[in-house]
Protein backbone atom coordinates (compact mmCIF):
# COMPACT_ATOMS: atom_id res chain seq x y z
CA UNK A 1 0.00 0.00 0.00
CA UNK A 2 1.35 3.34 -0.92
CA UNK A 3 0.30 5.29 2.29
CA UNK A 4 2.54 8.47 0.85
CA UNK A 5 0.32 8.27 -2.27
CA UNK A 6 -2.57 8.15 -0.34
CA UNK A 7 -1.18 11.22 1.79
CA UNK A 8 -0.84 13.35 -0.84
CA UNK A 9 -3.80 12.56 -2.52
CA UNK A 10 -6.16 13.79 0.51
CA UNK A 11 -3.49 16.29 1.22
CA UNK A 12 -4.59 18.22 -2.11
CA UNK A 13 -7.95 17.28 -1.80
CA UNK A 14 -7.65 18.91 1.58
CA UNK A 15 -5.87 22.18 1.23
CA UNK A 16 -8.26 25.67 0.98
CA UNK A 17 -11.56 23.37 1.50
CA UNK A 18 -14.18 25.37 3.54
CA UNK A 19 -17.65 24.56 4.62
CA UNK A 20 -20.05 22.22 3.55
CA UNK A 21 -17.25 20.64 0.77
CA UNK A 22 -14.77 20.56 4.48
CA UNK A 23 -17.66 18.53 5.96
CA UNK A 24 -17.68 16.33 2.80
CA UNK A 25 -14.53 15.11 3.01
CA UNK A 26 -14.10 14.67 6.54
CA UNK A 27 -17.08 12.63 6.60
CA UNK A 28 -16.19 10.36 3.46
CA UNK A 29 -12.52 10.55 4.83
CA UNK A 30 -13.97 8.81 8.06
CA UNK A 31 -16.15 5.93 5.93
CA UNK A 32 -12.92 5.20 4.06
CA UNK A 33 -11.28 4.50 7.69
CA UNK A 34 -14.00 2.16 8.35
CA UNK A 35 -14.12 0.53 5.27
CA UNK A 36 -10.38 -0.05 5.42
CA UNK A 37 -10.27 -1.66 9.10
CA UNK A 38 -13.43 -4.09 8.20
CA UNK A 39 -11.58 -5.12 5.35
CA UNK A 40 -8.36 -5.75 7.03
CA UNK A 41 -10.59 -7.66 9.72
CA UNK A 42 -13.04 -9.79 7.60
CA UNK A 43 -15.61 -8.26 9.11
CA UNK A 44 -16.60 -8.06 5.32
CA UNK A 45 -15.63 -9.89 1.76
CA UNK A 46 -14.02 -8.07 -0.36
CA UNK A 47 -13.63 -9.32 -3.86
CA UNK A 48 -12.85 -6.84 -6.72
CA UNK A 49 -13.74 -4.09 -5.63
CA UNK A 50 -17.46 -4.90 -3.95
CA UNK A 51 -17.85 -5.37 -0.35
CA UNK A 52 -20.24 -8.02 0.30
CA UNK A 53 -21.55 -9.32 3.79
CA UNK A 54 -24.56 -11.95 3.59
CA UNK A 55 -26.93 -9.37 3.65
CA UNK A 56 -25.12 -6.45 1.66
CA UNK A 57 -22.98 -5.70 -0.81
CA UNK A 58 -21.06 -2.36 -2.11
CA UNK A 59 -19.31 -1.77 -5.08
CA UNK A 60 -15.93 0.93 -3.64
CA UNK A 61 -15.55 1.76 -7.80
CA UNK A 62 -19.12 2.54 -8.83
CA UNK A 63 -20.02 4.32 -5.62
CA UNK A 64 -17.08 5.27 -3.98
CA UNK A 65 -18.66 9.01 -3.69
CA UNK A 66 -21.10 7.10 -1.33
CA UNK A 67 -19.02 6.11 1.23
CA UNK A 68 -19.35 8.74 3.75
CA UNK A 69 -23.17 8.58 3.23
CA UNK A 70 -22.69 4.50 4.23
CA UNK A 71 -19.45 4.35 6.99
CA UNK A 72 -19.50 7.83 7.94
CA UNK A 73 -20.09 9.77 11.11
CA UNK A 74 -23.19 11.57 9.21
CA UNK A 75 -25.42 10.05 6.15
CA UNK A 76 -26.95 13.19 4.15
CA UNK A 77 -26.99 13.01 0.27
CA UNK A 78 -25.84 15.92 0.62
CA UNK A 79 -22.36 14.62 1.52
CA UNK A 80 -21.82 12.76 -1.24
CA UNK A 81 -17.53 13.36 -2.17
CA UNK A 82 -14.45 12.04 -4.23
CA UNK A 83 -13.08 11.57 -7.21
CA UNK A 84 -10.04 11.83 -9.48
CA UNK A 85 -7.02 10.85 -7.87
CA UNK A 86 -8.40 10.78 -4.78
CA UNK A 87 -10.54 7.80 -6.02
CA UNK A 88 -7.54 6.41 -7.50
CA UNK A 89 -6.15 5.84 -4.73
CA UNK A 90 -8.11 5.12 -1.87
CA UNK A 91 -9.71 2.27 -4.76
CA UNK A 92 -6.17 1.47 -4.41
CA UNK A 93 -5.74 1.05 -1.34
CA UNK A 94 -9.22 -1.24 -0.14
CA UNK A 95 -7.72 -3.72 -2.46
CA UNK A 96 -3.97 -3.84 -0.90
CA UNK A 97 -6.16 -4.56 1.93
CA UNK A 98 -7.89 -7.25 0.95
CA UNK A 99 -4.91 -8.77 -0.09
CA UNK A 100 -2.52 -8.22 2.99
CA UNK A 101 -5.41 -8.30 5.86
CA UNK A 102 -3.07 -6.60 7.77
CA UNK A 103 -4.10 -4.19 10.86
CA UNK A 104 -1.48 -3.01 11.81
CA UNK A 105 -0.79 -1.43 7.82
CA UNK A 106 -4.00 -0.16 8.03
CA UNK A 107 -3.08 1.28 11.58
CA UNK A 108 -0.31 3.28 10.55
CA UNK A 109 -1.62 4.79 7.38
CA UNK A 110 -4.78 6.01 9.84
CA UNK A 111 -1.97 7.46 11.86
CA UNK A 112 -0.61 9.30 8.46
CA UNK A 113 -3.83 10.60 7.96
CA UNK A 114 -5.24 11.61 11.20
CA UNK A 115 -1.77 13.97 12.02
CA UNK A 116 -2.76 15.13 8.49
CA UNK A 117 -6.53 16.31 9.35
CA UNK A 118 -4.69 18.02 12.43
CA UNK A 119 -2.36 20.00 10.40
CA UNK A 120 -4.80 20.91 7.71
CA UNK A 121 -8.02 21.20 8.88
CA UNK A 122 -8.54 24.37 11.24
CA UNK A 123 -9.71 23.61 14.66
CA UNK A 124 -13.33 24.97 14.52
CA UNK A 125 -14.07 22.91 11.89
CA UNK A 126 -12.92 19.27 12.63
CA UNK A 127 -16.10 17.31 12.57
CA UNK A 128 -13.73 14.30 11.86
CA UNK A 129 -11.39 15.04 15.25
CA UNK A 130 -14.37 14.96 17.56
CA UNK A 131 -16.25 11.83 15.54
CA UNK A 132 -12.72 10.02 16.12
CA UNK A 133 -13.32 8.83 19.78
CA UNK A 134 -16.63 7.63 19.27
CA UNK A 135 -17.83 7.57 16.12
CA UNK A 136 -20.53 10.26 16.73
CA UNK A 137 -20.42 14.16 16.53
CA UNK A 138 -20.91 15.95 20.48
CA UNK A 139 -24.39 17.99 20.17
CA UNK A 140 -22.90 21.43 19.51
CA UNK A 141 -20.97 19.77 16.28
CA UNK A 142 -24.35 18.60 15.16
CA UNK A 143 -25.88 22.34 15.41
CA UNK A 144 -22.76 22.95 13.54
CA UNK A 145 -23.03 20.15 10.93
CA UNK A 146 -26.67 21.15 10.44
CA UNK A 147 -25.85 25.10 9.80
CA UNK A 148 -23.86 23.80 7.08
CA UNK A 149 -26.36 20.93 5.49
CA UNK A 150 -29.60 23.15 5.63
CA UNK A 151 -28.61 26.80 6.78
CA UNK A 152 -31.59 28.35 6.59
CA UNK A 153 -33.28 25.71 8.14
CA UNK A 154 -30.78 25.69 11.29
CA UNK A 155 -31.70 29.85 11.55
CA UNK A 156 -35.79 28.91 11.02
CA UNK A 157 -34.95 26.67 14.11
CA UNK A 158 -33.40 28.99 16.14
CA UNK A 159 -36.23 31.76 15.83
CA UNK A 160 -38.76 28.80 16.39
CA UNK A 161 -37.03 27.95 20.21
CA UNK A 162 -38.90 31.08 20.66
CA UNK A 163 -42.08 31.55 19.27
CA UNK A 164 -45.34 30.16 19.84
CA UNK A 165 -46.84 30.12 16.02
CA UNK A 166 -46.67 26.43 14.60
CA UNK A 167 -43.92 25.39 12.64
CA UNK A 168 -43.39 26.28 9.31
CA UNK A 169 -42.45 23.15 6.62
CA UNK A 170 -38.84 24.27 6.98
CA UNK A 171 -38.66 23.84 10.85
CA UNK A 172 -40.23 20.63 9.98
CA UNK A 173 -37.48 19.56 8.12
CA UNK A 174 -35.13 21.05 10.28
CA UNK A 175 -36.45 19.14 13.15
CA UNK A 176 -36.34 16.02 10.56
CA UNK A 177 -32.38 16.58 9.74
CA UNK A 178 -31.60 16.78 13.40
CA UNK A 179 -33.33 13.60 14.12
CA UNK A 180 -31.43 11.81 11.33
CA UNK A 181 -28.40 13.32 12.13
CA UNK A 182 -28.99 11.91 15.86
CA UNK A 183 -30.11 8.78 14.76
CA UNK A 184 -27.11 8.19 12.57
CA UNK A 185 -24.99 8.96 15.17
CA UNK A 186 -26.66 6.03 17.34
CA UNK A 187 -25.98 3.69 14.68
CA UNK A 188 -22.42 4.70 14.46
CA UNK A 189 -21.90 4.50 18.00
CA UNK A 190 -23.61 1.16 18.23
CA UNK A 191 -21.37 -0.49 15.41
CA UNK A 192 -18.25 1.36 16.27
CA UNK A 193 -18.65 -0.53 19.77
CA UNK A 194 -18.55 -4.22 18.41
CA UNK A 195 -14.75 -4.51 18.99
CA UNK A 196 -13.47 -3.03 21.73
CA UNK A 197 -9.74 -2.80 22.08
CA UNK A 198 -7.39 -0.74 24.69
CA UNK A 199 -6.49 2.90 24.48
CA UNK A 200 -3.21 3.43 22.66
CA UNK A 201 -1.94 6.38 22.38
CA UNK A 202 -2.52 8.75 18.87
CA UNK A 203 -5.06 5.84 18.02
CA UNK A 204 -8.55 6.89 18.42
CA UNK A 205 -10.65 5.51 15.31
CA UNK A 206 -10.38 2.03 16.40
CA UNK A 207 -10.49 2.56 19.78
CA UNK A 208 -14.13 1.15 20.35
CA UNK A 209 -13.65 -1.24 17.32
CA UNK A 210 -10.60 -3.77 17.82
CA UNK A 211 -9.98 -5.50 20.91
Amino acid sequence: MDVQAIRQACLTTATGVTGLRSLQFQNHLYGCFIVMEDIAQGTVELSGTVLRTPTFSFDLEARFDEIGLHYGFITDTQLRWGDGEYRRCWVEAFQATGREKKIETVDGMEDVLIELVGEQIPAESSFFSHALHTGVLPHEWIDKALALLSPSASLAATSAATATAAAEPEETSTVWNHAHIEKTSLKRRLRLTRRARPLVPKKHLGLTRRH
